[in-house]
């Protein structure tokens, strides 16, 4: 099958798009006081606007204007993603409390799954016993599936660069294995996503931008970035790992969003342990504990995004090895597993 024409128009108007409102974004966020303020849990020392994440959205929304639909109608992600940054917009502006936070995500979910189709019918063959369906109870697992990758990108979000770098990671993974499949609506969709990070990423990775290697953050992208991240994320990795011609078994998109799921999944489990709420905030993700271990926010930026990077390309290498999805399973479980041992090893010392 030839590959279709790039759509170049779209992502340069998103790349443009992007570019725009940060630039003329940043001046307005600091004089209306839409910044992150530091304390003592952050990583930054100076207010740093929190424009990013509109920023995205407005590069994706208008680049996606000149992509082809896909097997789901593109309006339907451009209309929940608008909800989903408007939620992340007012959480960054006056920090919704957890149960209003949750109860919203839920609702997006179930506006995801009910309106948007995206469902996880199967996870494929796990056990080693026979391809696993769902039943009645693929929408609200797909709803826990949606709530998970949404916090665990959010949760990521503590490190100039982190979040943004190991999505654009996924983003680029996802792509080349949606082509493989000739999934090509779908992978345009994705790349779209990973374009408007690279403009984000120069004013947030400072460590990546050679003309400022030195410098801190200069925009966040803030929760309504991190969900925008979170829903394209899990829009793509349920749609491509289903239906009758999956571009890849469910089980890959564990290990290509391997680091940020362990690290939410063990902070939930070391706050239950520590009998805090499972969602408090606190100074104990992956990114925490590199920084206190000596290591600069350039290292520990490079060792995250290297770290999601290597376990992304050990399921693509497993997926065209046609590894058995068991082996992979069990394998992200005893890594899973052996981090929250690690973690709770430290709580009782």
């Amino acid at each position: 099958m030839p590959t279709p024409a790039i759509p170049w128009l779209g992502f340069g108007v998103a790349f443009t798009v992007t570019l725009v409102l940060l630039w003329f974004g940043l001046p307005f966020a600091r004089r209306i006081g839409w910044v992150d303020h530091p304390d003592d849990r952050k990583c930054h020392t100076t207010p740093t606007p929190l424009i990013g994440g509109f920023a995205m959205y407005g590069g994706y929304i208008t680049g996606g204007v000149f992509l082809e639909d896909t097997a789901i109608s593109p309006e339907i992600l451009l209309i929940v993603a608008t909800f989903i940054v408007i939620v992340g917009c007012l959480d960054d502006c006056w920090t919704l409390r957890p149960w209003i936070r949750f109860t919203a995500e839920l609702g997006l979910a179930l506006l995801l799954t009910g309106w948007g189709g995206v469902l996880l019918h199967n996870l494929g063959n796990l056990f080693g016993l026979g391809v696993i369906t769902l039943g009645p109870w693929f929408v609200p697992f797909t709803m826990i599936s949606f709530v998970g990758v949404i916090n665990a990108v959010n949760m990521s979000d503590g490190l100039d660069g982190q979040a943004g770098g190991q999505s654009l990671v996924s983003f680029l993974v996802l792509f080349f294995l949606a082509t493989q499949a000739d999934r090509w609506q779908e992978a345009w969709w994705v790349l779209l996503a990973a374009v408007v990070l690279i403009p984000f990423l120069f004013l947030n990775a400072p460590s990546i931008n050679p003309w400022a290697p030195n410098k801190s953050a200069q925009v966040f992208m803030g929760d309504a970035g991190s969900m925008l991240l979170g829903l394209v994320l899990v829009w793509f990795t349920v749609t491509l790992s289903q239906g009758p011609h999956p571009a890849f078994a469910p089980v890959v998109a564990l290990w290509i969003l391997a680091v940020p799921l362990i690290d939410v999944f063990s902070s939930i489990v070391r706050r239950l342990v520590a009998r805090r709420h499972p969602f408090s905030p606190d100074m104990g993700h992956i990114h925490h504990l590199l920084l206190r271990h000596g290591y600069n926010k350039r290292q520990v930026f490079l060792i995250m995004v290297g770290a999601t990077t290597l376990f992304a390309l050990l399921g693509v290498i497993a997926h065209f090895l046609a590894v058995p999805e068991a082996i992979l399973f069990y394998t992200f479980l005893a890594l899973l597993v052996g981090y929250c041992w690690f973690v709770i090893s430290k709580i009782k010392k």
